[in-house]
């Protein structure tokens, strides 16, 4: 064995044990709660994915209560004029489920979720931004005073 390689034996088996182990640190976490990897997707009609992070109902001690769909929209959630055009495109998809609980809030959060590096050595960095989608009283769902898309028939 040449003396270069014995010098980096240890590294090397250092390097190794590591990535044996995998990640040993726990997953992010935010204001929303965890991020443990196993996401769900949702489908558009025209064939376009988006994982979900998680559909939740929150509770509000000075309001209705909302269902919260939070989604990785596939760019930066900085782009709000871009957010708010693809929530015309993923709401049909979503109303169905708030319909469904009867419910006249609905919250789409789009979250960029980044993590970098391997084992333990890795950090990430979220951002999030939050559009609010209210039932009026004739029925029709509105963001920021526009009405949204019909929700889809079920069952699609």
């Amino acid at each position: 064995m040449t003396n270069a390689l014995r010098r980096a034996l240890p590294a090397l088996l250092a390097c190794l044990l590591l990535a044996a182990c995998g990640n040993t640190q726990p997953p992010p976490r935010s204001q929303f709660g965890e991020y443990a990897g196993r996401y769900k997707r949702l489908t558009l009609v025209n064939g376009d994915t988006f994982t979900v992070y998680r559909v939740k109902t929150w509770i509000f001690s000075d309001g209705p209560p909302a269902l919260r769909l939070e989604f990785e929209p596939g760019f930066e959630v900085a782009d709000t004029v871009r957010l708010r055009r693809l929530a015309d495109r993923i709401w049909p998809a979503f109303a169905p489920y708030v319909e469904g609980r009867k419910l006249s809030v609905a919250i789409l959060t789009a979250t960029n979720l980044k993590r970098r590096g391997i084992a333990i050595a890795n950090t990430t960095s979220m951002s999030h931004f939050g559009l609010v989608a209210t039932r009026d009283s004739s029925g029709t769902w509105m963001l920021n005073g526009q009405p949204l898309p019909p929700a889809e028939a079920p069952g699609r």
